[in-house]
């Protein structure tokens, strides 16, 4: 039974990892973001802190944490970057799963049974999600939500050439904030099925 590949790219504040999570769950397959860094190096030998003390580095960037310690265009950035997408393709080949984030969709461009959601959810939305969640101030707030968005799109761009949130190359875009948690979940599940038919088990 031939298997399929599902990547999620998401807003901040969208909950599309909490969403990416649990349509791994329905449909019984794997999900994969940080991992993918750490399963890499392991496969080649290298040390598991050669690249995931940069990797935390940049994962706080992209979350609002980290504002300049680290730049996209450096040369260790890049080779960290190849690593990590030659490993989303070896995976890839292997099994059903689910890849968030970590530039994927792009990765798997020629991949020919994958589908690419991108989730988003509107300003206030993801404000009030975050607000909640975080237990910043409404100043806090506003300013992680700006630092975020503007690193994950300088990210995205820097390795892919394309905005984030384009719909280029994306089968399905859905705001979660109108279906909810569950209503999303429910939707792309049955969009899965619907794609990939009898490759579901």
């Amino acid at each position: 039974m031939e298997h399929y590949i599902i990547t999620i790219g998401r807003e901040f504040g969208s909950r599309g990892r909490e969403i990416g999570e649990k349509l791994g769950a329905a449909l019984g397959i794997p999900v994969y973001d940080k991992e993918v860094i750490e399963i890499g190096a392991k496969k080649r030998g290298i040390r598991k802190t050669a690249y995931s003390d940069l990797d935390k580095l940049i994962d706080e960037k992209l979350n609002g944490y980290n504002t300049d310690r680290i730049r996209f265009e450096s040369s260790y950035v890049n080779q960290m970057f190849e690593l990590q997408a030659e490993t989303i393709r070896e995976l890839a080949k292997e099994k059903s799963c689910i890849f968030i984030g970590r530039c994927a969709d792009y990765v798997l461009k020629n991949y020919k049974n994958c589908i690419n959601i991108f989730i988003f959810a509107s300003y206030s939305e993801r404000y009030y999600h975050l607000l909640d969640e975080y237990g910043l101030t409404e100043e806090e707030t506003k300013t992680m939500i700006a630092r975020v968005d503007r690193a994950r799109h300088e990210y995205y761009k820097h390795f892919t050439g394309r905005n984030r949130g384009d719909r280029q190359g994306r089968q399905l875009v859905i705001d979660a904030g109108l279906f909810g948690v569950e209503g999303t979940v429910a939707m792309l599940e049955g969009a899965i099925k619907a794609r990939f038919g009898d490759t579901i088990s």
